[in-house]
C-alpha cells in the first residue's frame, strides 16, 4: 500500500491532488485517488507511479503560488520551502 503524509494531498472541488517534481524547481499538479486516512498518512490508490518525486512538505505553499502567479513563472521560480520524497 502506498501512503503519503496527509499534508501532501490537497483537496478541491474536483478531488485529491499532489504536486510532483518534474525537474529542478519544476512541479506538476496531478490528480490521485485517495483512500483511508490513518496515523497522519493517507492511502493513495492510483495516480502515482514508481520514481515519482512527491512534494511532501510545502504543498499548500506551492499550490498558493500556482493560484496567484502565472504557471510558467511559478514552475521556474518557486520561492516555497519544499520537501520531496521519491517513490
Amino acid at each position: 500500500m502506498l501512503s503519503l503524509p496527509i499534508d501532501a494531498v490537497l483537496w478541491d472541488g474536483k478531488g485529491a491532488t499532489v504536486w510532483i517534481q518534474t525537474g529542478k524547481n519544476t512541479y506538476e499538479n496531478r490528480m490521485v485517488v485517495a483512500g483511508m486516512e490513518t496515523g497522519g498518512r493517507i492511502e493513495i490508490k492510483s495516480g502515482l507511479q514508481a520514481g515519482d518525486i512527491i512534494v511532501t512538505s510545502g504543498a499548500y505553499l506551492l499550490n498558493s503560488e500556482y493560484i496567484l502567479r502565472p504557471v510558467p513563472t511559478l514552475w521556474r521560480e518557486s520561492k516555497c520551502s519544499i520537501v520531496t520524497n521519491q517513490l
